[in-house]
């Protein structure tokens, strides 16, 4: 069972440090992750909002040492959050919901509603992470 994910905003420099130094980068991020922009208000929901907008890649590229840290990390650098952020952009509630439909058996007893609130707040993230040329960092805990 998840203890929850959120998503974090960082330099593509930052990222390519913590990748660089690993297992102790990323204990070193999530120490002092308190002190940067993040994204969790689908902190119980992540599991049901990544599968539905994993065609647009939100929790990015595995982490190498993702294993060795006992939880999921993804990242996007500046240009994948980009890319990421114009795909999403173009979702239509009419989209979301038949994603959401045809995923009804992950979604357990959330509503397409808390879904569409959540699919659009993680959207408005992307969208200023773009804007502002930074990269991403996602974690679910495990």
């Amino acid at each position: 069972m998840s203890t929850g994910g959120s998503f974090y905003v960082l330099s593509d420099e930052e990222l390519e440090q913590l990748l660089d130094d690993g297992e102790e980068g990323f204990e070193a991020f999530m120490h002092d992750s308190h002190e940067r922009e993040y994204f969790s208000e689908q902190e119980w929901y992540w599991y049901e909002l990544t599968e539905l907008l994993d065609d647009e890649g939100v929790r990015g590229e595995l982490a190498d040492f993702a294993e060795d840290v006992g939880c999921g990390v993804g990242y996007a650098f500046a240009e994948d959050v980009r890319i990421i952020a114009e795909a999403l952009s173009r979702l239509t509630d009419e989209d979301i919901g038949e994603r959401f439909e045809d995923m009804r058996d992950i979604m357990g007893r959330m509503t397409l509603e808390e879904m569409l609130e959540l699919v659009k707040g993680l959207s408005a993230f992307y969208q200023k992470a773009s804007k502002n040329g930074a990269a991403i960092l996602f974690v679910a805990m495990s």
